[in-house]
């Protein structure tokens, strides 16, 4: 994040200090040691502060490490010269996902949601943090006029619409799991898809991606499920002060709030929330 953060400081004051330090950070990651990059362009996530190595090979598109893959694009975005190579850097972590991390739910190759993975070794269980992925990859496929991750983003994006739809809230828990076969004998399983910490945290990712899904396609759908995500939000999160996170999306009644709101719900739930409504064209 501080790579667009600084890099936008040291052009408004024209002291290229700050840029310098959140690129000398960055280069930890885009050359990390062999041991923390269990497949190519994607890292473990926690590094030595000291000596920049990456110390494990545990990771996913989620915590700790979800701003490293957005911001490669976004800042490549922000300027192609200075971070041209951060878009390399990206279409390698985009590439791996496809082939070694993304999978298809039981009963649905139209849906696709993202492993965590410890080295070689991956879990079929995803966090909320994560679902921003799908308008990254969306975005990254509209500067590289590149359908295929276009797509890719797109079935990310659906299964998000699919999890919301699910619940009894019309909100999305903070992690799901879920089957990629079915090992009855009969061949019936009841869902591929399950909750199973189902805390609405008020999170913005999958408005995000709905947004970028958007205005890509122009498919109303996306804009409904943003919109109908804000009603759900107003009926079960709105306080006479703001909004609160509840615990449990599969509660009639929400399960009761928790008390708390971060930053994010104004800079980014709400942002995503109106620019998916918002007729001007804004990917530029």
């Amino acid at each position: 994040t501080l790579v667009l953060e600084f890099g936008r400081l040291s052009d408004v004051t024209g002291d290229k200090r700050y840029a310098a330090l959140a690129t000398r950070a960055e280069n930890y990651l885009m050359y990390p040691n062999p041991s923390g990059e269990p497949y190519p362009g994607l890292l473990g996530s926690f590094l030595s502060v000291e000596t920049g190595e990456i110390l494990d090979a545990k990771g996913s598109w989620g915590a700790f490490a979800d701003s490293y893959y957005e911001y490669l694009i976004k800042a490549y975005m922000y300027n192609s010269e200075l971070y041209d190579a951060y878009l390399d850097r990206w279409l390698i972590a985009a590439d791996s996902t496809m082939r070694s991390i993304g999978s298809h739910p039981y009963g649905h190759p139209e849906w696709t949601l993202l492993a965590s993975w410890d080295g070689s070794s991956l879990q079929q269980r995803m966090e909320s943090l994560s679902w921003f992925a799908g308008g990254n990859f969306i975005l990254g496929g509209m500067i590289t006029d590149n359908d295929t991750l276009i797509d890719y983003g797109l079935s990310i994006a659906d299964a998000a619409g699919a999890v919301y739809n699910m619940t009894a809230t019309g909100l999305g828990g903070e992690f799901v799991t879920w089957i990629t076969s079915c090992e009855k004998s009969d061949g019936i399983c009841e869902s591929s898809i399950q909750i199973v910490d189902g805390r609405f945290r008020l999170r913005p990712e999958v408005l995000e991606t709905w947004y970028y899904a958007y205005r890509a396609t122009r498919n109303v759908k996306y804009r409904d499920w943003s919109w109908a995500s804000f009603e759900a939000m107003n009926r079960y999160c709105r306080t006479d002060s703001g909004f609160s996170a509840i615990n449990d999306v599969n509660s009639i009644d929400g399960g009761g709030k928790s008390n708390m709101q971060e930053s994010f719900v104004i800079a980014e739930v709400l942002k995503y929330t109106y620019l998916t409504h918002l007729e001007v064209d804004l990917i530029s």
